[in-house]
């Protein structure tokens, strides 16, 4: 049974539903049941997946949307061993598809490939998540591309709350609201200190973290390669910080960060780790894949090895 789940609103300056319809056409075509619902809410997505089968039968998931869609839909699922897993990358960062190096709508608007990988339903490799949990409550999320606290989850509050985001939306320029709001947080980053631990060995200090990003794959932001390293099949994710610098040492870092070449430079720590724990002195944004629900000043993130079945 294959369950579709369609965020219209993720699609950066694409309004039709043109890549829904090829895909229930193949499916039809294939004889293929399905169920295509446009609420990428996680309640409603669990819901409906303990509906569908109450047995043992194995479900295949679509989403269609951004890495927020797929953030949603994987934080739905409560047994991974049932579902695998696919999507049409049609937001405006597309991060998890760049990472695994799966085409997005700007680069093949007819998503061909994507789709035969979707309807033939085999599953051709298992990638890895991580799962931050919120060390006051107990709560936890997972995420596919990254997690992160202080100035990126900042721009992701910022961006999910901002009027402008579906009117550039409108016209394929969604992330000029990120780079818009990204220049307005760089200036009014709040001095926080921090205290990193990976795999309780390595201790790291910061006077002023300006981001901490736990990251899966090497892509954040639309693009930005912050952990050049990384890959969702290694078993480890990858951590990249930068504090201690002022705005104007800053600015010279994101051209670099861009490209994946600003490791060497002072106030940038990183490296691969299973397991984190980050405690900060006041509690700032926590993001994950760009999600942003609360602030926090202590988290714990940790690799799950092998965790989403993907058929794609």
């Amino acid at each position: 049974m294959y369950f579709i789940i369609a965020n219209p609103a993720a699609q950066s300056g694409q309004q039709d539903n043109h890549l829904l319809q090829k895909l229930e056409s193949a499916l039809k075509a294939r004889q293929q049941p399905y169920f295509t619902c446009f609420n990428a809410r996680p309640a409603y997505v669990k819901k409906f997946i303990k509906s569908m089968d109450r047995g043992t039968g194995e479900i295949k998931l679509v989403a269609i949307g951004g890495d927020g869609t797929i953030n949603s839909v994987i934080n739905a699922i409560e047994d991974f061993n049932r579902v695998s897993f696919a999507f049409l990358p049609i937001g405006s960062s597309n991060d998890l598809a760049r990472g695994l190096g799966i085409k997005d709508i700007n680069k093949d608007p007819s998503q061909e490939e994507n789709l035969q990988k979707i309807v033939a339903g085999q599953v051709t490799r298992k990638i890895d998540l991580g799962e931050l949990t919120y060390d006051r409550s107990g709560l936890s999320r997972l995420f596919a591309v990254s997690c992160g606290l202080g100035f990126d989850a900042a721009v992701c509050h910022e961006v999910n709350e901002s009027r402008f985001k579906n009117f550039f939306n409108r016209f394929n320029q969604g992330k000029l609201t990120y780079g818009a709001i990204a220049l307005r947080e760089l200036a009014t980053i709040p001095s926080c200190k921090a205290r990193i631990v990976l795999d309780d060995q390595q201790v790291i200090h910061i006077n002023k973290l300006i981001f901490a990003a736990c990251m899966n794959t090497p892509y954040e932001g639309g693009g930005f390669k912050f952990a050049p390293d990384a890959s969702a099949e290694n078993g480890c994710l990858n951590l990249a910080a930068i504090g201690d610098l002022n705005l104007p040492q800053m600015l010279p870092k994101f051209p670099a960060a861009y490209l994946g070449k600003y490791y060497h430079f002072k106030g940038v720590h990183h490296g691969p780790f299973h397991k984190m724990q980050i405690e900060l002195d006041q509690p700032l944004w926590v993001h994950t894949d760009g999600e942003v629900t609360r602030k926090s000043d202590s988290v714990t993130v940790s690799c799950l090895p092998r965790k989403l079945k993907l058929i794609i």
